[in-house]
């Protein structure tokens, strides 16, 4: 994963930037499972202000009904 300057988002005032990205993924016959991380970043120190994780697993039809609430 590569370094990335938060400062330089061309924002006159940022106060936080949100991290989102898929860990772990699987579809297989009608199985699907979703792993997802979110982290928050202060841009201007770089320090993590908090991170949160969930994992969803459906055996429905459509993968779609992951990302139902």
């Amino acid at each position: 994963m590569s370094s990335v300057d938060y400062r330089q988002l061309g924002q006159d005032h940022v106060d936080a930037v949100l991290e989102v990205g898929i860990e772990t993924y699987r579809i297989f016959d009608a199985q699907t499972s979703l792993q997802v991380l979110i982290k928050l970043i202060d841009p201007n120190t770089r320090q993590v202000i908090g991170r949160v994780s969930g994992k969803t697993y459906s055996v429905e039809d459509s993968p779609q009904t992951l990302l139902q609430p």
